[in-house]
């Protein structure tokens, strides 16, 4: 499974809902080819848009653990904001604490020739 990394938090709601749709691409398009992916963004988006739930970093690090301790990999998509994100910095610090592979990924781009050949996740 890829867990998929990208920023979210700013504080133009504009900018937030930008991000959701275009992790939300990104997913689609991993699940197109066959990949599992699992993107905090698309899954988390709707909970704090309607659930009154906040939707930064400290809200959903359990569940970042959770998944990114299963993942297969964890891909960072470059959109902007990406290298400033708090929550991506400490995304890849976890990943890397259990020894999961991290790639930059960037966007927009055809994922077909950035996920390479070889089997699904």
């Amino acid at each position: 499974m890829i867990y998929l990394a990208s920023p979210y938090t700013h504080t133009d709601p504009a900018v937030q809902q930008q991000r959701f749709e275009e992790a939300a691409r990104a997913a689609a398009m991993l699940l197109r080819e066959g990949r599992l992916v699992f993107s905090p963004i698309v899954h988390g988006h709707p909970i704090a848009s309607h659930g009154e739930f906040p939707g930064n970093w400290e809200a959903w690090e359990a569940m970042a653990l959770w998944h990114i301790k299963r993942c297969d990999k964890l891909v960072v998509l470059k959109l902007p904001g990406w290298s400033e994100s708090r929550g991506i910095k400490a995304e890849v610090d976890i990943a890397a604490r259990y020894h999961k592979p991290v790639e930059l990924w960037d966007w927009p781009q055809p994922l077909l020739h950035i996920a390479g050949a070889g089997g699904s996740y």
